[in-house]
């Protein structure tokens, strides 16, 4: 993450650093003694951070110190990375997923708990094999929040009170993308789903075409590109929507096997293969 010309990133091995964007001067680096896999968010002068043992904390900017944490049960078996955290501003509110598939909110300032939800289906709930890891980060808008759990539940929930406005079955594993009236999502069954944010109607929903390549691995998380709905494949294929009706408007193969959403920027778009190297077109 970067504010004001600062670049605050984790490491594997727990420790947080706060480098000058500059000339990359470590200005602090403090040891948290575990794991992270998960990108840090800035808020509010603090860094947010969420660990692969389910603690959170959130830590000053300015020098690293912690502000407040939040201890909840650790799962015997969970997925690598997580969900990154969400922030409200107006209402200084802080949504987290954790991987025993809770989403809970906390007050942005001093970090008590204000309400709790459980993103998994009645079907999944007492399986011992399923994985109920919240990996897509919530999306937060105005007064509400939307969150896509693995467990086949995506909703749309009031910030403030912690109930639910919408329910879908949906389970997912990327972050939706909310542009406009809209959420479009990535299904756990490589379904390309358009949503009314208000509602939860379904608009329309497109299974991922992979063309003659084989059937990809990973289906990334959506991006909005000039008017253009842009989802990558991890086997190289890259597929252009009309977000209007979901059809395929283009189809770009980068012959490389690809590692994450693209990136726009300064009129390109950019692409992290598999082997570590940055394409842009």
């Amino acid at each position: 993450a970067m504010e004001g010309g600062v670049i605050y990133a984790t490491t594997g091995f727990g420790v947080v650093f706060a480098v000058n964007a500059e000339d990359g001067r470590i200005l602090w680096q403090k040891n948290m003694h575990t794991l992270f896999r998960i990108a840090p968010v800035i808020a509010a002068g603090k860094i947010l951070l969420q660990t692969v043992d389910n603690k959170f904390y959130a830590l000053d900017v300015r020098n690293g110190e912690k502000l407040w944490d939040y201890d909840i049960a650790m799962e015997n078996t969970t997925m690598v990375g997580g969900a990154a955290p969400a922030y409200s501003g107006s209402l200084d509110v802080v949504i987290v997923g954790f991987a025993n598939g809770e989403l809970q909110a906390f007050n942005g300032t001093i970090g008590t708990p204000l309400w709790s939800d459980t993103l998994i289906s009645q079907r999944q709930a007492y399986s011992s094999t399923y994985l109920h890891t919240i990996t897509a980060s919530p999306v937060v808008e105005g007064g509400r929040v939307y969150a896509l759990g693995r467990s086949n539940v995506m909703v749309a929930t009031d910030i403030r009170t912690g109930s639910r406005i919408w329910e879908k079955s949906i389970g997912g594993t990327d972050t939706p993308l909310l542009a406009g009236n809209t959420l479009y999502v990535v299904t756990e069954k490589q379904e390309l789903v358009a949503i009314n944010k208000a509602n939860g109607r379904v608009l329309w929903a497109k299974n991922i075409d992979f063309g003659d390549k084989k059937k990809s691995e990973r289906v990334f998380a959506p991006v909005m590109i000039d008017s253009r709905l842009v989802v990558a494949l991890s086997n190289g294929d890259v597929l252009f929507y009309n977000p209007q009706n979901g059809n395929i408007i283009e189809r770009l193969d980068t012959d490389e096997e690809l590692n994450a959403a693209p990136i726009a920027a300064n009129g390109y778009v950019l692409f992290v293969t598999a082997n570590a190297k940055l394409l842009a077109y």
